[in-house]
């Protein structure tokens, strides 16, 4: 007989001034009129704190009925998607909400938003906020909007300073300001957590633009590693902007997709930190010096005992958010987005473990330190019980890269093809995996390849973190001297980086950014 290892389960004791201190079961049940059964139903769950959807398959019987279930501490906003539909649903612990729409209007999300019924807990409130996003989404949203606005986008990334980005962000967040007030002059709100999550939902994209710019607009100028990351510094005021929401509170958790931009944009909390630094000590040279490693140092001898320390960026980023985020729900949700992005890596347990005080002592929350704590203790287990990967590993190691790309042209004849470049240490690569995958699967009927070609990495790595998201597509694995080439080919500055390959084999696209990549695919599968 086959033995099952059991993973490990221990359970905290902790009281919550936020949220529950056990979580409870939400129950979700609704209908699918004209169901079809080659459609896909999923549930995305965005647990504060944690960098990735958590991802539920739904499965209607043949009459469309379907429910599930699952568990939250806290008040969440989660993502009910048909096809590429999504429906915004709010709930709480211990809420049972039906839901039903039309299975025929999934292609077209504002007419089939017009289908989209609640009943049971928080039902009032959930028909507010789809009428909302139904219509923003007609005001904002259209492809031809969305093709104009990410031009935009790339323009004033490449072109921005600060200050003139500043002025852009704010002129689209006021234009968008300007749609929330007069909706709710016209659409009287059942109850202010309607409100509450209408304006996280504006604000947070505003939020999200300032997170991810510096890191944007030093790839496109070159400042991109080392001490050039100096030479383009954020002013005050910047900063000012982006944490001008803050406090947060618990009225704001059901806006748990908004919350998480403030958690997880770009390095903008680098950028905070060393600007934090800088003012403190406006004579260090950080051109001869090493402004994070002086920092980690001095942090480190607080320590009774000091860490050994070997990797001084991701302690930066530990004792960064500790020293200088004053929020506490802020800096609890830092962390623990931290670690958990780190169990991603193989070396996610050990560094765990060696800050651990700081786990005990910063995140107090069971809502956070609690499921943390399972995804280490998940994490732990996987590792010292390796599965086998159902991936397509692709041998490259004795070809050139021209061969290796004529091979996936080849390989691919007749396809549309999305080439995604990584490595296994990348945070931003490994935080896309999720969502590739999801437009993998969204796109799983269609003639496309979904192709990852792994750099500068350990190939024990890659296999880990392939078992770890359970991707499916072509795999290639490239030596470091395979690496530089493709760098030098594509001059590749930043990862990840991807290319998107028409039916001829032509690359037509570079660096194309996942929000417009599956409509992209969709317009050259036509």
């Amino acid at each position: 007989m086959k033995k099952i290892a059991l993973l490990p389960f221990i359970v905290f004791i902790a009281v919550s001034a936020y949220g529950g201190d056990t979580p409870q079961r939400i129950i979700l049940t609704g209908k699918i009129d004209n169901y079809e059964p080659n459609h896909n139903l999923a549930l995305y769950i965005h647990r504060l704190g944690f960098s990735s959807y958590e991802k539920m398959l739904v499965s209607p019987d043949s009459a469309g009925n379907f429910i599930t279930t699952f568990e939250s501490y806290i008040p969440l906003d989660i993502w009910l998607r048909a096809e590429n539909s999504p429906v915004t649903i709010l709930l709480h612990p211990g809420d049972s909400l039906f839901v039903r729409f039309d299975g025929t209007l999934i292609d077209n999300r504002a007419e089939f938003l017009k289908t989209v019924v609640f009943s049971g807990d928080r039902a009032e409130t959930n028909r507010y906020v789809t009428k909302f996003l139904r219509m923003y989404s007609q005001m904002f949203y259209s492809e031809e909007q969305l093709n104009a606005y990410w031009k935009k986008e790339q323009t004033a990334h490449r072109r921005y300073d600060a200050d003139q980005y500043l002025r852009y962000a704010d002129t689209i967040l006021q234009m968008r300001r300007n749609f929330y007030e007069q909706f709710i002059i016209e659409h009287t709100p059942p109850n202010e957590e309607s409100k509450t999550y209408l304006r996280l939902y504006i604000e947070g994209s505003f939020i999200q633009k300032l997170g991810w710019h510096p890191t944007y607009y030093r790839i496109y100028n070159n400042f991109s590693c080392g001490s050039e990351i100096y030479k383009w510094r954020l002013p005050q005021k910047y900063f000012d902007s982006f944490f001008k929401w803050l406090p947060i509170d618990s009225s704001m958790f059901v806006g748990a997709d908004a919350l998480s931009r403030l958690v997880g944009p770009g390095n903008l909390y680098l950028d905070y930190y060393r600007h934090r630094l800088l003012v403190r000590d406006p004579e260090f040279d950080f051109m001869n010096k090493d402004l994070d490693s002086a920092f980690v140092s001095q942090q480190n001898l607080k320590r009774n005992p000091p860490l050994n320390l070997t990797d001084d960026f991701y302690a930066f980023i530990i004792f960064g958010t500790i020293e200088f985020i004053t929020d506490p729900l802020l800096r609890q949700f830092l962390l623990t987005a931290e670690f958990d992005r780190e169990f991603r890596q193989s070396r996610a347990v050990t560094l765990y473990e060696l800050f651990r005080d700081e786990i005990d002592t910063y995140i107090t929350e069971p809502f956070l330190r609690e499921p943390l704590h399972q995804r280490y203790l998940q994490t732990k287990w996987r590792i010292e019980n390796p599965p086998t990967t159902e991936s397509i590993l692709k041998e490259a190691a004795n070809l050139s890269v021209h061969q290796i790309l004529d091979s996936i042209v080849q390989q691919n004849k007749s396809k549309v093809v999305y080439v995604n470049v990584w490595a296994t240490w990348c945070g931003p690569c490994i935080g896309k995996m999720s969502e590739l995958e999801t437009i993998s699967e969204n796109l799983k009927n269609e003639d496309i390849a979904f192709v990852y070609i792994c750099i500068e990495s350990e190939e024990q790595n890659q296999k880990r973190i392939l078992d770890r998201f359970n991707l499916t597509g072509q795999h290639y694995f490239l030596s470091k001297t395979q690496s530089t080439e493709l760098r030098q080919l594509f001059g590749i500055t930043g990862i990840p980086f991807s290319l998107l390959i028409d039916r001829n084999g032509v690359i037509i696209d570079q660096d194309i950014c996942l929000l417009e990549m599956e409509n992209r695919v969709r317009a050259l599968l036509k």
